[in-house]
């Protein structure tokens, strides 16, 4: 199956869309490549083709699907290590640590000086607390010669369990100082640099390389934008557009959505959840991002892009099929579950079409000292994803645009008995009482008391928000008013933020909050 001049039929459609993908431009290149794959094209164009879609998907956020789609193409092409090396950092992305550590160790048995591989085979072990067997890998690669940036990086998630803060910090400034490599390796390595300097309380320096990773790669983001977004969802989003769900979804209380800012306590709160063992924790789900785009987000439409505009086409069909859509999913994920918990953070977007798909859904809504979470957030390479976390004053202008559309569905949502069954918890709260809260979760879900939620911590997962070195702790209450060492150094951010601390109940002297409430109604 050849094309023009002997070119397998479609590598001219994969080629344009690598180049779109090069551009940044992702939406377009997944275009191209589904049309491409709707095809049957050549089996060299699918291979390549499924392997950058899969890319695409990553860059996306649907790590599941990008795990399928690397996955397929990795069989079509099993000589292909860097093909191999994605599926499994895909497999990894997506929580599946087992099959992901199977495909990573078959590759080193074929190159065994792979330095990638061998720091996600690191990595993968880290994330069930394997900090001893980590260090064995990563110091057999350093004794054959290996000196990848990715090796450095490997040892930051097990220096502060071995002891060994000094020479990773070492290693990891070498390459930050390494004008060859690339800007977002650089960047990476003077997170976790600055990541352990501040687990050696050497705040300044910290702070200084977290200013310095910032600045390694280039963000962009207009503050107006998200404002603008957020007039529309308060203008489209009335109580009277949402109330009407799908005649019978009340009925499965399979899904609990955990929403708030990132960063707030909401990886705490799932792993509380999910080590009940009637719950299933399934991470940050992208499902209901795709259904909202499919039903509710007409881009290209309205002052704020559309997203919103959709609503007004909404009718009982389409609401039982975005429903159904939305169950299967999550179905399939954990068959048998009681409850799925979905904890992407950002599903705060999407309550107004929670409430229509699944009236009487459970949703809750995890808040922190906003200082902390805003810090937090600075703290963290998010990869560009959220492009305002890198800036002291964007991060406070998002964080103030959250509340405001928190505020609006506090009103507008339809509460218990016609309604989501809705629950705002805080991580102080939690930290301070953790059988109180825990207790008041499992009775929020409707489920039975088990006394194997006390013990979530020694039920280790994987959880992409999570740093390695957090695996197998138990709760601590040292991020309780973090942002009080950093105070000299985030003034801007201070700033943003003074406008909503008292409505929040953080406006105190020692940051810890008011306690926090929950409620059938929003």
């Amino acid at each position: 199956m050849q094309g023009p001049g002997g070119v397998p039929r479609g590598m001219d459609a994969v080629q344009r869309a690598y180049g779109q993908f090069q551009q940044g431009r992702v939406r377009p290149a997944m275009k191209e490549l589904k049309a491409l794959l709707a095809k049957a094209p050549s089996p060299q164009a699918e291979q390549k083709g499924r392997h950058l879609y899969g890319a695409c998907l990553v860059r996306e956020g649907f790590h599941a699907q990008a795990a399928e789609q690397i996955g397929r193409s990795a069989e079509m092409a099993p000589r292909d290590l860097q093909v191999q090396y994605d599926w499994a950092q895909a497999l990894q992305f997506s929580a599946q640590i087992d099959k992901s550590e199977r495909v990573v160790r078959k590759l080193l048995k074929v190159k065994a000086d792979y330095p990638e591989a061998i720091g996600l085979l690191a990595s993968l072990l880290q994330s069930r607390g394997k900090h001893e067997e980590a260090v064995e890998v990563i110091d057999d690669a350093i004794g054959r010669g290996i000196g990848h940036p990715a090796i450095a990086i490997a040892l930051a998630g097990s220096a502060r369990r071995v002891g060994r803060e000094t020479e990773a910090i070492e290693r990891l400034q070498a390459v930050g100082a390494n004008a060859a490599l690339p800007s977002n390796v650089r960047q990476e390595a003077m997170f976790q640099c600055a990541a352990l300097l501040d687990s050696l309380k050497q705040r300044d320096e910290a702070f200084e390389h977290y200013e310095r990773a910032h600045g390694l790669v280039s963000a962009t983001y207009d503050p107006r934008v998200t404002a603008r977004d957020t007039d529309e969802m308060i203008r489209e989003w009335t109580p009277g557009a949402i109330a009407g769900g799908a005649p019978g979804r009340d009925l499965d209380e399979t899904p609990i959505f955990i929403v708030g800012m990132p960063r707030s306590g909401t990886t705490l709160v799932e792993n509380i959840l999910g080590a009940h063992p009637g719950v299933y924790a399934a991470g940050e789900q992208m499902k209901m991002a795709t259904v909202y785009r499919v039903l509710i987000h007409k881009p290209g439409q309205g002052q704020g892009g559309g997203l919103a505009q959709g609503i007004k086409g909404l009718d009982e069909r389409l609401v039982a099929a975005g429903a159904q859509e939305y169950l299967s999913h999550i179905k399939k994920l954990a068959p048998g579950a009681q409850r799925v918990v979905d904890k992407h953070p950002f599903n705060f977007l999407h309550l107004g079409l929670i409430a229509k798909l699944f009236p009487g859904a459970r949703v809750i809504h995890t808040i922190r000292d906003p200082r902390d979470t805003c810090l937090s957030c600075y703290m963290r390479n998010f990869l560009n994803a959220m492009p305002y976390t890198t800036n002291q004053r964007w991060l406070g202008s998002f964080y103030r645009e959250y509340v405001r559309l928190m505020e609006h569905w506090r009103e507008a949502l339809p509460g218990d008995p016609v309604g989501l069954r809705f629950m705002e918890i805080r991580y102080e709260d939690v930290i301070a009482d953790q059988e109180g809260a825990s207790r008041r979760l499992i009775e929020f879900a409707g489920l039975e008391w088990d006394e194997g939620v006390m013990r979530f911590h020694e039920k280790p997962r994987h959880a992409p928000t999570l740093n390695v070195d957090q695996v197998g702790r138990p709760v601590y209450a040292s991020s309780v008013a973090k942002w009080r060492r950093y105070e000299k150094h985030i003034g801007v951010l201070l700033g943003e933020l003074e406008p909503v601390l008292g409505g929040l109940g953080y406006a105190d002297s020692d940051g810890s909050g008011q306690g926090g409430g929950e409620g059938q109604s929003p």
